[in-house]
């Protein structure tokens, strides 16, 4: 499945649903939830500074556009926590 292609819907997406605990700053901390930068590639759980389940840290699951829209779209459960990454 591919998102890419409408940069409006993603960036208003990002406003609406993520915007209000992730940053994709890079030089900007974490919120409520990690920061989003240089998401892809990156496995859960890894963002430094950030508090995360033990479950969260050992789930494996390397970030790429699928693995982000299905837990986008809750086709699967990344995580036992609310927090994705």
């Amino acid at each position: 499945m591919s998102v890419l292609g409408d940069h409006k819907k993603g960036a208003n997406l990002f406003k609406t649903r993520c915007q209000q605990c992730h940053t994709v700053v890079e030089s900007e901390g974490n919120k409520i939830g990690p920061n989003l930068h240089g998401l892809f590639g990156r496995k859960t759980g890894q963002v430094e500074g950030f508090s995360y389940t033990d479950a969260n840290k050992q789930k494996g699951i390397t970030w790429d556009e699928n693995t982000l829209v299905s837990c986008m779209l809750c086709e699967n459960t990344t995580t036992e926590t609310d927090s994705f990454d």
